[in-house]
């Protein structure tokens, strides 16, 4: 699993750049990457972050993230099953920067909206993409999965609204610029000792306003998303190496075992020595 800035590759075939997946109890902390994203919510409920805003999707409900947007989503205490679209636009011939006007007014399109607005074909092409992932992919199934994006996209374009007003740039462009050069900057150093401090200083901003804004768009603190992060690493680390616990936190930017037991105690319900022995 990665967080921050994603750099997606090729995941099917050579060229074919995009990925597709169902997700059930779906939790990812904030991350951000160039491609598009669509969520559609099969079965029961989950939260989601996109930017400043909260999102509550229910089922039948979608989610469109364009690209630079920062979000997370959020499964805590509620049962869902989601299908996850991501696709680079270059893919199908269009600007990396889309939708062309901004953004649509909302990332967030409720079941009645959807019905409204001719939207329902939309869940009929997931299904279809996903069948073609699954049936023995091949270089002839580029054309027909560039063909199911381009609807969607013809879709979305035609039914949906677009905001490209100067409130709405400001409000996708500078804080959110910052916010993805911290996140690129965490994921570079975040096994290194960096503190908040550290950060503000590198992306040249001030501490306070940092961690407010971190919180606000990421949905934590940044104490909590580090200790994350590096929990993950040396969870990877104790199932597939044979590294001491000791050099393991160490390596994953806890500077004391004390510390490390506890952020991964809180993070994951077990203790280090417990998922080793396992």
């Amino acid at each position: 699993m990665q967080f921050y800035y994603e750099n997606r590759l090729n995941v099917l075939y050579d060229s074919i750049q995009m990925s597709i997946y169902e997700n059930t109890d779906f939790s990812y902390a904030a991350h951000w990457h160039n491609d598009f994203e669509l969520a559609y919510v099969k079965e029961g409920s989950i939260m989601a972050g996109v930017n400043n805003e909260k999102y509550f999707l229910e089922s039948g409900d979608m989610l469109i993230l364009s690209s630079g947007d920062i979000h997370y989503y959020d499964s805590t205490n509620r049962c869902s099953k989601i299908m996850l679209l991501v696709f680079s636009m270059e893919f199908i011939g269009l600007p990396a920067k889309w939708p062309p006007k901004g953004h649509f007014k909302s990332p967030l399109i409720k079941k009645d909206v959807i019905r409204k607005c001719n939207l329902s074909k939309i869940e009929n092409i997931l299904m279809k993409i996903n069948a073609e992932k699954n049936a023995n992919i091949n270089p002839y199934s580029e054309f027909f999965i560039k063909a199911y994006l381009n609807e969607i996209c013809g879709i979305l374009l035609r039914n949906l609204n677009t905001d490209s007003s100067s409130k709405n740039e400001n409000n996708y462009s500078k804080n959110l610029e910052i916010l993805q050069q911290v996140l690129i900057y965490i994921e570079e150093n975040f096994s290194s000792d960096i503190s908040l401090r550290d950060i503000a200083a590198h992306c040249n901003i001030d501490p306070y306003n940092l961690s407010k804004t971190f919180n606000n768009v990421t949905g934590t603190n940044l104490k909590t998303y580090l200790n994350t992060l590096r929990v993950l690493k040396a969870e990877n680390m104790i199932l597939n190496t044979d590294k001491s616990l000791t050099d393991i936190a160490l390596e994953s930017g806890f500077n004391s075992i004390r510390s490390f037991n506890r952020a991964f105690k809180s993070i994951k319900s077990i203790t280090p020595s417990s998922l080793r022995g396992k």
